[in-house]
């Protein structure tokens, strides 16, 4: 049963991601991500990474540091079953 695993990393606010370079989205979708989401306040940026073959779980650390995420982020618990 598929299911989507979200991975939500945390970057240090005074980063700022505005765009991912080629290098670093082609190296997301192989590892199966096909969304890209930022969100931010003054203090921190999360960068929510997700796709139906994105194993999360695995791949969390490898994913996190491709944005410059936090060394140990933790993947979201499965949000929806199909």
């Amino acid at each position: 049963m598929p299911m989507l695993i979200v991975l939500v990393a945390l970057v240090d606010g005074q980063r700022e991601i505005t765009a991912l370079d080629v290098t670093t989205a082609d190296r997301l979708a192989a590892l199966g991500v096909t969304h890209v989401t930022i969100a931010r306040d003054q203090r921190t940026e999360a960068v929510v990474l997700d796709g139906w073959a994105f194993d999360a779980i695995t791949h969390a650390a490898e994913a996190s540091d491709l944005v410059g995420g936090e060394p140990r982020p933790r993947p979201c618990n499965p949000c929806c079953r199909s």
